[in-house]
């Protein structure tokens, strides 16, 4: 009786393409998770400017340009394009110019928004609304920042 040692040609190339199908669904998964966590991060860095700004509204603080005799009334947060927003105090007499915001490259808004307005030294906000961020080019996943009229801004990744 011959004695077989080894694997056959067949049981290798078995072996190949299984090994090949599982490692190119785990490099997708990899893909996936690192898209995700990208609209997170944006989305939480969205999230975070817009508590900045509503707490300095809270505080009344103003910026430079508007001077003792200009009172401020109230920050406005604004869609300008699908990756970007501005922000500008608005005060009585003399209103400073708007600063515009990049969203994370890769990154944009589900759909236009309307403005936000943080009242000076006023809990609630006018323009209270859902904005979606995603990765360019996508719907899913997406993080979803909610503005509430009385104040209360929170996220969530989907």
């Amino acid at each position: 009786m011959k004695k077989v040692r080894g694997f056959s040609l067949i049981e290798l190339v078995v072996v190949a393409v299984i090994s090949g199908v599982l490692m190119t669904g785990g490099i997708a998964a990899y893909r996936s998770i690192g898209n995700r966590q990208q609209v997170k991060q944006a989305g939480i860095s969205f999230q975070t400017n817009l508590r900045l700004f509503q707490g300095k509204a809270l505080a009344g603080e103003k910026p430079i340009d508007c001077t003792a005799a200009n009172k401020l009334s109230y920050y406005k947060v604004e869609y300008v394009l699908e990756n970007k927003y501005s922000v500008q105090p608005i005060c009585a007499g003399k209103t400073p110019t708007a600063v515009s915001y990049d969203l994370d490259e890769g990154i944009s808004f589900n759909l236009p928004w309307t403005e936000i307005k943080f009242y000076n030294q006023e809990s609630h906000i006018e323009g209270g609304q859902t904005i979606q961020l995603v990765k360019t080019g996508t719907i899913a996943p997406y993080y979803e920042v909610t503005i509430d009229n009385s104040g209360v801004i929170s996220g969530e990744m989907h």
